[in-house]
C-alpha cells in the first residue's frame, strides 16, 4: 500500500509540472469499491455491520475482520480474476445486454485473461 502511494505521489508532482492537475482517489476507497462491486449476498452482514460501525474505512476492516472464516477472503472479492465462466454475483439480474453480448465484447478488446 505504500508502494501505491508513493507512485500517486510521484504521479501527481510530475504531471503537476506539465499543467495536468492530478488527484488521485484513495487507494483503500478502490479496494473498498471493488469490494462492493464484486461482493455478493455473503457480503450483507459485513455490510450491515459496517453500518453500525460507522462508515469509515476503519468500520470496512473491523466488519470484514468480524466475519473472518466466514466469508471468502478480501483478496477473492478484490484482486482475484475470476474464470470467465463462474456464475457472477449480478447473474440473476436482468440487464439490458445479455452475457453473451458481454462475452463477445470481452473477446473483442483483446484483454489477455493469464491464468494463474
Amino acid at each position: 500500500m505504500i508502494q501505491q502511494r508513493q507512485r500517486l505521489k510521484y504521479l501527481q508532482k510530475h504531471l503537476r509540472s506539465k499543467g495536468i492537475d492530478f488527484r488521485p482517489e484513495s487507494y483503500n476507497w478502490s479496494v473498498i469499491q471493488a469490494l462492493i462491486s464484486r461482493g455478493d449476498r455473503r457480503l450483507a452482514p459485513v455490510l450491515e455491520r459496517v453500518r453500525h460501525y460507522g462508515d469509515s474505512l476503519g468500520s470496512y476492516r473491523r466488519a470484514f475482520n468480524d466475519f473472518q472464516g466466514q466469508i471468502p477472503p478480501l483478496e477473492y472479492y478484490v484482486h482475484e480474476d475470476w474464470d470467465l465462466h463462474q456464475p457472477l454475483p449480478w447473474d440473476h439480474l436482468l440487464g439490458p445486454l445479455p452475457k453473451a453480448t458481454l462475452q463477445k465484447h470481452f473477446d473483442s478488446a483483446g484483454v489477455e485473461v493469464v491464468a494463474v
